[in-house]
């Protein structure tokens, strides 16, 4: 048996032997279904500006297929999701910044896929499988 307790946030897992406690992975947010796109995204905005601080980020959707990670992720564009409103966020603060004189900014970014253990770029203009390599 698996449930959410929402206080602090996180996921429960009975043990199947009772000698066992149950293992509780804790999450700082959950969002439910009726949950917007604005509503997920600032809930994200405090590590997208860290990215302007000089910080790495990564912003990662994880579940099972059809439970909303390329909606949550991408968005149609009328309701952009995280991707688009993130960029346009990192922009919009480095133009502020360059236009006060006070920084000047290098950006890149890379976007990555990985299903059923294949990583594809989804920036680059072909169809280019990835290795994972530790280091």
């Amino acid at each position: 048996e698996i449930y959410v307790d929402q206080r602090p946030a996180s996921l429960v897992q009975q043990a199947k032997r009772k000698k066992r406690p149950p293992r509780k992975f804790p999450f700082q947010h959950v969002f439910g279904v009726g949950s917007s796109q604005e509503q997920v995204f600032e809930d994200t905005k405090p590590i997208v500006h860290s990215v302007m601080d000089g910080f790495n980020v990564c912003v990662l959707a994880y579940g099972q297929t059809g439970s909303g990670k390329t909606y949550t992720m991408e968005g149609p564009e009328c309701d952009p999701g995280i991707n688009v409103r993130s960029l346009h966020e990192v922009f919009t603060v480095a133009y502020e910044r360059e236009q006060a004189g006070t920084h000047t900014h290098l950006i890149s970014m890379s976007m990555m896929e990985i299903y059923n253990e294949t990583i594809r770029d989804l920036l680059s203009d072909g169809n280019t499988k990835l290795q994972a390599q530790m280091g």
